[in-house]
């Protein structure tokens, strides 16, 4: 069973994350990018296809995106993935920064794995660069751990249920073996809709 860490093409979430290790490792901000560079193979960058969004459906297949949405927010969940997000004009230019490199030693070492490098030029004149894990994170050879599933739960929860609710909702998801009565769990469920309604 894998679960996915962000909401678009499998194929970028190896990226993603190196993308999102780097800057939190060397604390990168926005500002200070002047260029990104995604060196991948045929297997990722034909799939992953759009060199610059211009809506949610396109986002979920332009490696562009995905470690610009990384790079402004060091997150790219539900709440990024939408038209508003993506048609931002910070976005935008983030996106024009980005290049899609078809790494010759990358291509040679096969189709089997998802392999990348993510490559940041900063204003100082340093280049940062991290390798992307080939374990898929989220599926079985590097599951989540119970603070990422929590973390992917309550931003997807967002959508539907108060702050309050998200945690007292994953608290009872996560003891539902211990439940004697599901009834309170519904209750919060079927109110949620309601609750977070703006």
């Amino acid at each position: 069973v894998s679960i996915k860490p962000y909401p678009c093409g499998v194929l970028g979430h190896p990226t993603m994350d190196a993308m999102r290790r780097l800057v939190i490792a060397h604390d990168v901000q926005p500002e200070r990018i002047v260029r990104i560079r995604v060196r991948a193979g045929s297997n990722i960058l034909n799939p992953l296809r759009y060199p610059i969004a211009s809506n949610e459906l396109e986002a979920k297949f332009c490696p562009a995106f995905m470690v610009s949405a990384i790079a402004l927010r060091r997150k790219a969940g539900v709440h990024e993935f939408n038209d508003e997000f993506v048609r931002s004009a910070p976005v935008q230019a983030m996106m024009r920064k980005v290049e899609r490199v078809l790494d010759p030693e990358i291509e040679a070492k096969g189709w089997e794995k998802i392999r990348s490098t993510v490559e940041v030029d900063l204003d100082d004149g340093r280049t940062l660069a991290e390798e992307a894990d080939e374990r898929y994170r989220g599926g079985p050879d590097l599951p989540f751990t119970r603070e990422e599933l929590h973390e992917k739960f309550s931003d997807c929860a967002s959508l539907v249920l108060p702050p309050p609710a998200i945690d007292e909702t994953a608290g009872m998801v996560e003891a539902l073996e211990d439940l004697s009565d599901v009834s309170e769990l519904s209750r919060l469920l079927s109110a949620a809709p309601a609750a977070a309604a703006p």
